[in-house]
């Protein structure tokens, strides 16, 4: 059914519904139009009511997906990623619409399901291009004003973005300027969230705890900025390891932290371990990059964000005591 046939099944519909609300004569009168516009839509009342459904079932379900768009977009809105992978994840089990209520929601534009798909594909594409010239992470919202602004020419608002910039800032106040992972900051807040989220729906959750081994050292005899370049290959190596959804933060110095949402610590651990093999291959200076690190596992050794930054923590602290180059689990440290 086109976009045209709907409208004019809608004006249809609103003259049935509104039957009850007229008098004799308008009730006469309504009748008689209702008619002819079943006559040449060429349907009976049965089928009427029937479409009546229809459309109303296509509304509900334009209102639940653009429910759902905006819960991706406002639960995690820094985590690019994260936020990109849920949303492919909601298209496919979706229709062609799909874009168009991902347009609607992002900048209140309404285009046709081909166009919004071929625009959602330029606007990715346009996002990587400004990340590579500008060397650093560029928010599709911004790409996407830049691309329709400056590009395709369909917005005119500067207010929107301002709205997109205004977006990108917040996101890099809780970015790590010299690694690109996220910060403490954000870290903490992740945390409690991914916490919630996992007692919510009964699901497992693992908190990894890392430390570059002898920085200190290094840092000191090679100076700051090759101690920067480990920094940035580490978190780099970081990046490449995890998942999408995983969430890499520099906790502080050389300490990072990596929240592993939906996985067992017994699976954590298995990541961690081909992390450090790819972590052992870095050279820098003559010299290889080991890490020792610590796992906690909601809810099997914790239950509180606190409390499971304390127990990766700790395993990481021993492990740093027992040799270093090794990672823990909460409970092996108790």
């Amino acid at each position: 059914m086109s976009q045209e046939d709907l409208e004019k099944l809608k004006k249809t519909i609103e003259a049935y519904d509104k039957l009850s609300e007229l008098s004799h004569k308008e009730l006469l009168e309504a009748h008689q139009e209702l008619q002819a516009r079943e006559s040449q839509q060429e349907l009976s009342r049965e089928e009427l009511i029937r479409l009546h459904e229809q459309v109303r079932g296509l509304e509900n379900e334009k209102a639940s997906l653009e429910t759902r768009i905006r819960s991706v977009l406002h639960e995690d809105k820094a985590n690019e990623a994260r936020i990109l992978s849920e949303l492919d994840a909601l298209r496919q089990e979706s229709d062609a619409g799909f874009f168009v209520n991902l347009f609607r929601v992002l900048c209140h534009h309404e285009f046709e399901p081909d166009a919004a798909m071929t625009h959602w594909a330029d606007i990715l594409k346009h996002s990587a291009e400004m990340q590579a010239k500008l060397g650093r992470p560029i928010g599709f919202r911004v790409a996407m004003m830049d691309y329709f602004i400056n590009l395709n020419r369909v917005l005119k608002s500067p207010v929107i973005l301002e709205i997109a910039l205004y977006d990108e800032m917040m996101q890099n106040a809780l970015m790590d300027e010299l690694t690109g992972v996220y910060n403490r900051r954000y870290f903490e807040r992740s945390l409690n969230r991914e916490i919630n989220r996992a007692r919510r729906h009964s699901h497992s959750l693992s908190l990894l705890a890392l430390d570059l081994d002898n920085f200190k050292e290094f840092n000191d005899r090679h100076g700051h900025a090759a101690g920067d370049q480990v920094l940035a290959a580490f978190s780099d190596q970081l990046r490449k390891s995890f998942r999408a959804e995983d969430i890499v933060c520099r906790y502080g110095g050389e300490e990072f932290v990596v929240i592993l949402p939906l996985t067992t610590p017994v699976n954590a651990m298995i990541v961690a371990q081909r992390f450090l093999d790819e972590v052992r291959k870095l050279e820098i200076y003559g010299r290889s990059v080991t890490c020792s690190g610590g796992i906690a596992g909601y809810p099997e050794h914790e239950s509180e964000p606190r409390g499971l930054f304390k127990a990766a923590d700790r395993a990481l602290f021993i492990a740093k005591k027992r040799g270093k180059d090794r990672i823990l689990f909460a409970d092996e440290v108790i």
